[in-house]
């Protein structure tokens, strides 16, 4: 986890199993919670940007 500002960054491989067809170099989406970014980046690999508490 790296920190930015008032922004952190996240990396970790994604182990979550799609039920959908996502985009095979980069996919963006909303997170769960408000203020988060989650980014997939070649089906493998999540960029997760949110808010540092």
């Amino acid at each position: 986890m790296m920190r930015f500002g008032k922004r952190e960054l996240f990396i970790c491989r994604d182990f979550y199993k799609r039920l959908y067809r996502s985009n095979p170099l980069i996919e963006c989406n909303a997170g769960i919670q408000a203020g988060h970014l989650e980014i997939l980046l070649f089906r493998k690999w999540l960029v997760v940007m949110s808010k540092a508490h």
